[in-house]
């Protein structure tokens, strides 16, 4: 502040001085006052009282430090001072003899005109950056549409593999299942092969049952009629009258064998040949007690003198 009140309190400041003020001026858009030239006779442009205004503004430094240089410097206004801050007053070595001041305002509008000129080259560029900044921020707009369709493709091939994983794992279960099925397949058939003779057994078998089932009215009828009524009677006595009864079957036309026997339709072989273990004779008769003894609800009365029967039931 002090250098600037040294420079307002020049009478007559040389002529850099003037040059730096005046560009100064023309640089803050201040209106130079229309002066007469005693040289030349004629009015001329001074901008010397602007400037003292300009510098007694307590601004005024601040104006300089915050100048708006990329807004208010124009090429018109470059093509102006050009030809001023090319002449040798106004060099900084010719002003650093004459004023500090005015060597540092140099040093600003120098500053400016360079800014400027930077700016020529940079703005440009700053224009194509603008410009590929949004085209790239289109770009990315795009480019995240594309990325959630391909996640949602992505997705979807997912889903599809494990819909693969699964047919094919349920497709090799499916074909360990057939292996499985012809083996056992393969043995079934083995086994009906081997059991060839069988069949004709079974079949035989079959028949025999069929047979047996029919005539089960009778065959049961008689034997109840045995176990109830013939248990004290002979082995003789006891066909005489199954004999009388089978003919009375035919005659009222019940199903029956034809041939009663009480062990063949009553009997197990299992159990009576347990029996014949447990000392009970062989013969008919006493296989037809045994059997008379253990389909009866009631206790039956043992007519035993060789003790066979008590032998046996401790047994």
């Amino acid at each position: 502040k002090g250098d600037i009140a040294v420079l307002k309190g020049m009478g007559k400041p040389p002529p850099g001085v003037k040059m730096v003020t005046m560009v100064v001026c023309m640089f803050m858009d201040k209106t130079p006052e229309m002066k007469m030239n005693p040289d030349t006779q004629k009015k001329e442009k001074d901008y010397w009282g602007p400037s003292l205004k300009m510098m007694q503004d307590t601004s005024f430094l601040q104006s300089l430090v915050g100048y708006d240089w990329e807004n208010r410097i124009s090429m018109e206004l470059i093509d102006k001072i050009k030809p001023i801050i090319t002449q040798d007053e106004f060099s900084i070595e010719s002003l650093t003899k004459v004023s500090s001041v005015a060597c540092n305002l140099a040093k600003w509008v120098n500053a400016m005109d360079k800014c400027y000129n930077v700016n020529l080259v940079v703005k440009p560029m700053k224009k194509k950056l603008a410009e590929a900044q949004e085209k790239h921020a289109d770009v990315m707009k795009v480019l995240s549409v594309k990325q959630a369709e391909l996640k949602k493709i992505v997705d979807k091939v997912n889903e599809l593999k494990a819909d693969l994983k699964f047919t094919q794992d349920k497709k090799a279960k499916l074909e360990a299942d057939v292996v499985d099925c012809q083996n056992k397949l393969v043995r079934a058939e083995n086994l009906i092969n081997g059991l060839g003779g069988e069949k004709t057994r079974w079949k035989a078998e079959s028949e025999s049952l069929a047979i047996v089932f029919q005539n089960l009215t009778g065959d049961v009828l008689i034997s109840s009629g045995m176990i109830a009524y013939l248990g004290a009677f002979t082995s003789v006595y006891r066909q005489e009258l199954t004999d009388k009864w089978v003919a009375d079957c035919e005659e009222r036309e019940i199903p029956n064998s034809g041939h009663f026997s009480l062990e063949r339709v009553l009997g197990n072989p299992v159990t009576i040949r347990n029996w014949g273990l447990f000392g009970l004779p062989n013969d008919q008769f006493s296989i037809e007690n045994a059997i008379i003894n253990d389909k009866a609800r009631r206790w039956p009365l043992f007519i035993d003198p060789q003790g066979q029967a008590n032998r046996w039931l401790k047994n």
